[in-house]
């Protein structure tokens, strides 16, 4: 028998009683984070030529509530509880800051967002729960208001750094893809598993065409330089521009990868593009709309008018494809595949606090910036982690890919330099009926420095049935 998710508020507000019992203690905790992660965090986004310092930081009294709280039916193959809350927050955060030599005050703070806990894996030994995981399912709301001189900010251009660095941190830090993680029992569970799961499926967003777009430029034709904008998932596509139009076919497909399907959406914007000599391009919203996944057929065709739109239409395919580490039965040698790679650590390099590391990771010819965290102890060696390093993902054509790991030292004002490279490739045995390995290298970037990654490839399987 099916069963429908519960909606649960009543039983939430034991949980608001606790949390507004703890707040005063949060501030602590806050503090920690505040210096060590936040702060560093926002510096990055502004840049070097910005300076930021922190006078006063205060959660204030008023804490966050938990509204409007779903449980959702045990899926046969999970070991998760998954459960979806409103937060919202309006209290009394107060911060005091010097940005820029420019003395300001940060108050009236606002974030309200859907988020999602899964409450897993779920383990036959205490503590029954390997870990908490949360994420909002889109970007949440967030808003404050600066007090003190905050029109200087806007004299000096600093106003839009810090609001895009904001949003920016947040976005990364807990709006799918990123998940932030508390491990409950890290003997049974890996927490990079935990927080970066193998995806659960690839989406193919064909779009076809618009028709009867809304015309927004002034002159004798009265059409759009239309631009379509898609975002789904943490990521963002966008089509060139295509110049007065009042009906076009796009013919343009994107590929997306799904880490929950349950509620994701899809919005896809239809803006009108102008360009100004001299300066960026400036976009006009035309119209758009969201599409729930969980609703729509695995093979499906659709054709939706636009909100804010008086007649513009947008027809478009989706294709959802499933990812096996199991070969069917039926597999073709024209089957599409899903590489998946996972970075551990580096090892052999001597560390010390005025160095810094990054890195790079290529597969085939798709390639990714690595953060790498430092993690100085004395004057000692100790491993690298890859900081939001995650998964990466790449959809190749024959079971196999080229891969590249490189890292690179500088040292204050000195340009970076290769500690080390290490190129290789990588070849699946794919038999019908057979599971596919994952295949764990350990590489030498150098003489002495060693990456440790595993590399796991997944079959496309379309789609038969719609999400629950």
């Amino acid at each position: 028998m099916a069963h429908q998710p519960v909606d649960a508020q009543h039983s939430v507000e034991w949980i608001n009683a606790i949390v507004e019992q703890l707040w005063p203690y949060i501030n602590g905790a806050a503090q920690d984070w505040l210096e060590n992660t936040l702060l560093p965090e926002i510096g990055d986004k502004l840049g070097s030529s910005v300076s930021l310092t922190i006078d006063k930081f205060d959660f204030g009294q008023e804490s966050f509530r938990l509204e409007g709280v779903t449980v959702y039916p045990k899926r046969d193959a999970s070991r998760l509880i998954v459960v979806d809350t409103d937060i919202n927050y309006d209290g009394d955060l107060h911060v005091s800051a010097l940005i820029s030599g420019v003395s300001v005050g940060v108050q009236n703070v606002k974030l309200t967002g859907r988020l999602r806990l899964l409450l897993g894996p779920l383990l036959k030994k205490l503590p029954l729960l390997g870990a908490i995981t949360g994420f909002f399912l889109r970007s949440p709301t967030f808003s404050y208001e600066l007090t003190g001189v905050a029109t200087q900010l806007d004299a000096l251009g600093l106003q839009p750094l810090i609001d895009g660095a904001v949003e920016s941190i947040i976005n990364q830090t807990a709006v799918l893809p990123n998940r932030f993680v508390y491990v409950l029992a890290s003997e049974s569970v890996d927490a990079s598993i935990v927080q970066y799961p193998d995806p659960q499926a690839l989406l193919e967003i064909k779009l076809l065409g618009l028709s009867n777009v809304d015309s927004k430029d002034i002159g004798r034709h009265k059409k759009s330089d239309v631009v379509v904008k898609v975002e789904v998932a943490g990521l963002v596509f966008q089509t060139s521009a295509y110049e007065d139009v009042k009906n076009v076919t796009l013919n343009t497909t994107f590929k997306a990868i799904l880490n929950e399907h349950e509620d994701t959406i899809m919005t896809i914007s239809v803006l009108d593009e102008d360009k100004v000599a001299g300066s960026n391009a400036v976009y006009e919203k035309i119209g758009s709309t969201e599409i729930n996944l969980s609703r729509v057929k695995p093979q499906d065709s659709l054709t939706v008018t636009l909100d804010e739109s008086k007649s513009t239409e947008l027809s478009l395919e989706l294709s959802r494809f499933d990812l096996h580490s199991l070969v069917p039965q039926t597999v073709s040698t024209t089957e599409s595949y899903l590489v998946v790679a996972r970075l551990g650590r580096i090892e052999g390099i001597q560390l010390s606090g005025s160095t810094t590391f990054s890195g790079r990771l290529a597969l085939g010819d798709k390639e990714w910036q690595l953060k790498v965290a430092n993690e100085v102890k004395g004057d000692t060696a100790s491993p690298l982690t890859l900081s939001g390093s995650g998964v990466f993902t790449m959809a190749v054509d024959s079971p196999s890919v080229d891969y590249a790991v490189q890292i690179s030292e500088q040292n204050a004002s000195d340009p970076a330099q290769e500690v080390g490279l290490s190129e290789g490739m990588v070849e699946f045995k794919v038999t019908p009926g057979s599971r596919i390995d994952t295949v764990d290298l350990t590489v030498k970037l150098s003489d002495t420095v060693t990456a440790a990654f595993s590399v796991s490839l997944k079959v496309l399987v379309a789609a038969t049935s719609s999400a629950e």
